[in-house]
């Protein structure tokens, strides 16, 4: 009876939310492994590691097994020659028990997509980069971690051939470096999401091209536009000459009168042909990935 007493210790555990979490018993070997610092951890380690974690795992202790999963992955990382899918669902599973803690998982869900990577299982590794990215809180990530975590997610998005879901982290990855820009490279990004969120709205543009022809109209239909009748205020004929302007068609039939008339009409056929350019762009480049 003494000789299995000095043989084992029992594991406590604080108490969570007022309940005391259930005592693991371990043997002392076990119990000297699991203060093992993770950097001298060893592939050898695993085994002892995964028999701890059952005997976690069936005394129901999720804040030792939240411990001991971690330092598990450390010594299978060491042993395992083909990084994939095994790897990836120990993250998911490590992901699970933060949250059930009230943790932090962002950093689990970005090694579990990287996982899925290695095992091409782009749809998969795609889908936990992003949730890395909304988990993830201020300071979760060094601003150079959280730009490849978006870009990996935006690489394989694009590797399972779904358009949609690149599109939401290259708005994600502008909206971050926006954030993190100074001041003029802030009123640029600003710019860009407000008349084509990136490039990635071509019903964005077309609300703006339509929003600037409307607003061109009603100063025309105020200052009046020239024609073979004399000087008209007509809302048809200056919706009509908005058109026509912000096209650049020009056909002839009306005129900006002196002064802002034609300030505004200069100022139209320029806009015309930046909304233009910028619709083809942001069509060809949301439907045509």
């Amino acid at each position: 009876m003494m000789e299995e007493e000095r043989k084992t210790t029992i594991l406590k555990a604080e108490e969570s939310d007022g309940i005391p979490n259930p005592d693991v018993v371990i043997t002392v070997e076990e119990s000297d492994l699991l203060v093992k610092d993770e950097s001298l951890i060893e592939g050898q380690d695993f085994i002892m590691f995964r028999d701890i974690l059952k005997k976690v795992q069936n005394a129901g202790n999720p804040k030792v097994e939240l411990t001991v999963l971690r330092k598990l992955i450390v010594s299978e990382e060491i042993i395992t020659k083909f990084k994939g899918k095994l790897l990836a669902l120990r993250y998911l599973q490590l992901a699970s028990l933060e949250e059930s803690l009230g943790g932090n998982s962002a950093a689990s869900y970005a090694n579990a997509a990287q996982h899925y990577g290695y095992a091409l299982i782009h749809d998969q590794s795609a889908k936990y980069y992003e949730k890395a990215i909304e988990e993830a809180n201020e300071g979760t990530f060094t601003n150079d971690v959280m730009d490849r975590v978006i870009r990996s997610g935006r690489r394989e998005y694009e590797s399972a051939r779904d358009s949609a879901g690149s599109s939401r982290l290259f708005i994600h990855h502008c909206d971050f470096k926006r954030k993190n820009s100074n001041f003029t490279k802030k009123i640029g990004y600003g710019f860009l999401k407000y008349i084509a969120n990136y490039g990635e709205s071509p019903m964005r543009v077309a609300i703006n091209a339509l929003f600037t022809i409307v607003v061109c109209a009603i100063i025309y239909r105020v200052t009046g536009i020239n024609s073979s009748d004399g000087v008209i205020y007509s809302c048809s004929a200056s919706i009509y000459f908005s058109v026509v302007t912000f096209t650049t068609l020009g056909y002839g039939d009306f005129a900006p009168l002196m002064g802002i008339g034609r300030f505004v009409a200069a100022l139209e056929a320029v806009l015309g042909l930046f909304f233009s350019s910028l619709f083809l762009v942001t069509l060809v480049r949301r439907y045509g990935r």
